[in-house]
């Protein structure tokens, strides 16, 4: 009995000083990161523009629809890192990208006839990330990322296999990266590409936000 009693004892005396050896690490060296940033769509500007001249000389009696007014959101993304050491880094990043458009149908002498607007297409990706930093210190981080994971894409048109949502693989390269940290704040720059694909003709996103700046808490 005597000796159950020591061990519930002892058990009881060590989780507070555990705990409180573990919040001194934590004032020491935070091991959570939560940031929010935003990135370029530098390929959908080159991929989705508006290709179509209007043709003007065909007569009232043909028509024909012209994708026009394409607006882009950019990239926004959420990350969280778990650091597991200095130098290495788990995590999980959300990034979410729309193209909007509106499709007008014009008659041969370039006049309006009718518009729908806001028509669109959007790519929500969630993608697990590895962070190895190359270089770091109390207020500097230089760094590579590589993130693999699940892409969503829908909107207000069918693709190739008639669905208006479909699931494809995504993959996020951060070829370099800069984090300056300034107390429990950080702000970061980031060089990499964002790509997604179904199959080989089926592709959604291929080398997006190039360029990526944000800002971030540690905890």
């Amino acid at each position: 009995m005597k000796r159950i009693l020591t061990v519930i004892l002892l058990c009881l005396i060590s989780v507070p000083i555990a705990k409180a050896g573990d919040c001194t690490h934590t004032d020491r060296t935070p091991v959570h990161e939560l940031s929010l940033g935003v990135g370029d769509q530098l390929f959908e500007n080159l991929v989705w523009q508006n290709p179509q001249f209007i043709v003007d000389n065909m007569g009232d009696d043909w028509s024909s629809v012209y994708r026009e007014r394409y607006r882009y959101s950019q990239h926004w993304f959420f990350d969280y890192y778990y650091n597991m050491s200095e130098r290495l880094a788990l995590g999980v990043r959300a990034d979410f990208s729309a193209c909007l458009w509106d499709e007008v149908l014009r008659s041969g002498s370039g006049g309006e006839i009718s518009r729908e607007a806001d028509c669109f297409f959007m790519n929500i990706s969630l993608l697990p990330k590895a962070r190895w930093s190359w270089y770091h210190s109390p207020a500097l981080l230089v760094y590579s990322a590589l993130g693999i994971g699940l892409n969503i894409n829908t909107g207000t048109e069918a693709d190739a296999y008639g669905k208006k949502t479909a699931c494809g693989l995504a993959a996020d390269l951060t070829l370099a990266g800069v984090q300056y940290s300034f107390s429990h704040w950080y702000a970061f720059g980031e060089l990499g590409g964002l790509t997604s694909l179904k199959d080989k003709n089926t592709i959604y996103m291929l080398g997006s936000r190039i360029i990526s700046l944000g800002v971030g808490l540690k905890f």
